[in-house]
C-alpha cells in the first residue's frame, strides 16, 4: 500500500511542477510589453527545476523554483 502512495506522491509533484511552468509561462505572456517602475523592460521568468533532499525523512523530492530576480518558489515532494 506505501508504493501506492509513494506512485501518487511522485504523479503529484509532476503536476505541481508543470502548473508552476504554466503560471511562469503565462506571466511571460501577460508582462512581454510592460516596464519595471524603474523604466527597465520587464525581464522574463524562468522555471528551475532540482531534485531536493529532505533530511529528516531521508528521502529524495523534486523541487520548482522561479528565476529571473522573483521570490523563490520551493516545494519539497
Amino acid at each position: 500500500m506505501n508504493d501506492l502512495f509513494r506512485a501518487f506522491n511522485i504523479s503529484a509533484s509532476g503536476m505541481y511542477a508543470q502548473r508552476v511552468r504554466m503560471n511562469v509561462i503565462a506571466s511571460n505572456l501577460a508582462n512581454y510589453e510592460s516596464y519595471r517602475a524603474n523604466g527597465e523592460p520587464f525581464r522574463k521568468l524562468e522555471v528551475v527545476f532540482q531534485a531536493l533532499e529532505d533530511p529528516k525523512k531521508s528521502i529524495k523530492g523534486r523541487g520548482a523554483r522561479k528565476g529571473g530576480g522573483n521570490p523563490t518558489i520551493q516545494r519539497a515532494l
